[in-house]
């Protein structure tokens, strides 16, 4: 899940009539996803782990922007469909992660080197009931 809130702004001056200079409008992007993963174990110990895992599953996202009524119309920026702006889709996506590190049982800290939908490096700490 990945949610991010804020403002717009084209940099120009101008556009202050929102009392806060440059503000244009406001974003909203919202993204779920849902996956399934298989752990590949390659060398487990007492309190270390080497692995790998490949995920698979769909990603929803939501993106909404609403343009101040100033800005609406002006020839100076590019025009969005509708005011506000709403585009939704779901795409299938994955992940590749052939390194993972583990130290620690019930608590412990983790280490990931991969590509997709958790990004290239993935650390923590993770807790097993």
């Amino acid at each position: 899940m990945d949610n991010e809130n804020g403002e717009l702004s084209y940099g120009n001056p101008k556009f202050t009539q929102t009392g806060s200079e440059g503000v244009s409008g406001h974003y909203s992007v919202h993204t779920y996803t849902l996956s399934g993963e298989a752990l590949f174990a390659y060398k487990k110990k007492d309190n270390f782990m080497f692995y790998g895992y490949l995920g698979f599953g769909a990603t929803y996202f939501n993106d909404v922007y609403t343009l101040n009524p100033y800005v609406v119309g002006d020839p100076r920026l590019p025009p969005l469909p509708g005011n506000p702006y709403n585009y939704s889709d779901v795409h299938w996506t994955a992940q590749v992660t052939p390194l993972g590190l583990r130290f620690g049982e019930e608590i412990a800290g983790f280490l990931e080197f991969g590509f997709g939908y958790k990004g290239l490096i993935c650390g923590g700490i993770s807790v097993r009931f």
